[in-house]
């Protein structure tokens, strides 16, 4: 306090000149900010947590929730057909747009015509499948390719208990594993099966339905139906998410839940010129997202909740 140019006597008075403006004593810091989130985060950062009953807790809810939910990432290998098939677990499903043609009207699914996967590469251009005319998802300068257009679709929210538009998307590649080797597939039947079970089913637990901010970045998604804070995410993802935050009401398990938001939502992307194996192809990488941008690409990295919790269950 002497450093500071005041004062302060044996009963722990704080004097500026002679004048007593003060006492000594415990302090108290609210942590106060403007977002919620912010507030959220700080308040974990600074809170003590016995780390041997939050495993214990941890674990008991992750447990639960897989043997409720687990069912939604598994898969068959090597397909649901195989009369020596066994089950596997899903690490990510990779989603892609469909697009079509401005000339004669013919859906494409983006990842079928434009991902080479032998070389490792998106292509610029490609023929129409129905009319065989160039198209490209953002033609060049002085390119003679025509702009693709997004294939819309009205479907039910179930969330927002109205119809809504948005961009046709379909599941293209599974990557799985069978003990402790990889593998990847197309979706087979099953696959299929199991998507639609699940997007038709309403999520029993509550998660936030808002409508997405005014502004250009915040509602830059508007024009393929991505209006609403939950649409950012797979069905589910966003049930798994939800079912999640609802069994750990400790703040420090919500904590955790949140660090894995946005690596469970649809903006991260495959990297499609990685090197995997014996061959330049797709091999399974996420490129991340754009950061400091609500962008989702058209060839989409859907991970599994499970896999992405920085804890597993035991």
């Amino acid at each position: 306090m002497a450093e500071l140019g005041y004062r302060v006597d044996e009963e722990g008075l704080i004097y500026d000149a002679d004048e007593a403006i003060s006492r000594l004593g415990a302090r108290k810091a609210l942590l106060v900010d403007l977002s919620p989130a912010a507030t959220f985060i700080a308040y974990n950062y600074n809170t003590p947590v016995n780390t041997d009953a939050f495993r214990k807790e941890a674990n008991r809810i992750l447990r639960k929730v897989e043997n409720e939910l687990g069912w939604m990432y598994e898969t068959w290998h090597p397909h649901c057909d195989h009369p020596q098939r066994i089950r596997a677990r899903i690490h990510y499903t990779v989603w892609s747009d469909v697009f079509r043609c401005p000339e004669c009207g013919a859906e494409m699914v983006f990842w079928d015509v434009a991902v080479d996967e032998d070389r490792g590469l998106v292509r610029d251009d490609w023929p129409c499948p129905g009319c065989q005319i160039i198209l490209a998802k953002n033609p060049k300068k002085k390119s003679r390719a025509a702009k693709i257009e997004p294939a819309m679709e009205t479907k039910y929210d179930l969330a927002l208990k109205e119809t809504i538009r948005q961009i046709k998307q379909a599941p293209v590649l599974i990557n799985y594993s069978v003990g402790r080797k990889r593998y990847e597939k197309r979706p087979d039947a099953d696959d299929l099966a199991r998507i639609q079970r699940i997007q038709s089913s309403r999520i029993p637990y509550w998660f936030p339905i808002d409508r997405m901010p005014e502004g250009d970045e915040s509602r830059r998604n508007d024009d393929i139906g991505i209006t609403h804070v939950h649409h950012f995410y797979t069905t589910r993802n966003l049930w798994l998410l939800a079912a999640l935050w609802h069994n750990g009401r400790n703040p420090a398990f919500r904590w955790l839940v949140s660090s894995i938001m946005q690596r469970a939502s649809k903006q991260h992307q495959i990297a499609i010129s990685r090197v995997g194996g014996e061959k330049k192809g797709v091999g399974g990488k996420t490129a991340g997202h754009r950061r400091g941008t609500l962008y989702i690409p058209s060839n989409q990295i859907e991970f599994s909740v499970f896999g992405s919790l920085p804890i597993r269950c035991c």
